[in-house]
This record gives C-alpha cells, structure tokens and sequence, in this order.
C-alpha cells in the first residue's frame, strides 16, 4: 500500500497544528524595544514605520532569505553597520576560505 503525500501549504500547516498568527503589538518585550527611542528623527521614525507596516503581516511566513533581503537588509542598512569606525561587517552568502588544525576548508558565511 502507497502512502498519500499530502501537498502542504501555509494554511493547512496552521488549520492542522492549530497554530494561528501573533499580533506583534500584543508582544510586550518587542513593543518596548520597538518604542526605545534613540535620537530618532521623524524621517528616521517613519521610515522604520514603513518597514514594520509594510512587512508585519506576513513577515512570519518568509524563509530565512527572505527575512534576509526583504527586512533585515534594511535594518542593518539604517544602523550603519558597515560603517568604517564600526566593528561589525555584514556577510551574506559569502564563501570563505580556513585553516584550521592544518586543513583548509571552505565554508559560507551566512
């Protein structure tokens, strides 16, 4: 006897499990750290808006390169990550090449 695959999508993994979406102004701990303010301007305020209005409703349906590209691209581009007097470097998808205990390997960065 064959087993029947089921063809999953979205709605049938969240009617199956009974998983149902978060509104994420009901969570306490992102609200507070959405509404810190660090010298923000209006300019600096809207545009952070645009991208959490834009993106909530189905943020939490995106794979990881989609989270990547379409929202947290954004986020470290407005921190100014990258900046030359910052310690941090951004790497998507980046292979690197290293040495360790006598063997070189490749491996993404992710």
């Amino acid at each position: 006897m064959t087993k029947k695959k089921i063809q999953w999508n979205e709605g049938l993994v969240m009617f199956t499990f009974g998983l149902t979406r978060l509104n994420t102004r009901d969570m306490a701990l992102l609200v507070d750290w959405q509404n810190t303010n660090e010298d923000l301007n209006d300019i600096d305020l809207q545009y952070l808006e645009k991208l959490r209005s834009r993106d909530e409703s189905e943020i939490d349906a995106w794979n990881e390169e989609e989270l990547k590209m379409r929202y947290l691209s954004f986020i470290v581009d407005f921190a100014n990550y990258t900046n030359k007097d910052h310690e941090y470097k951004v790497y998507f998808e980046r292979l690197w090449k290293i040495n360790y205990h006598a063997k070189t390997q490749r491996r993404k960065a992710n």
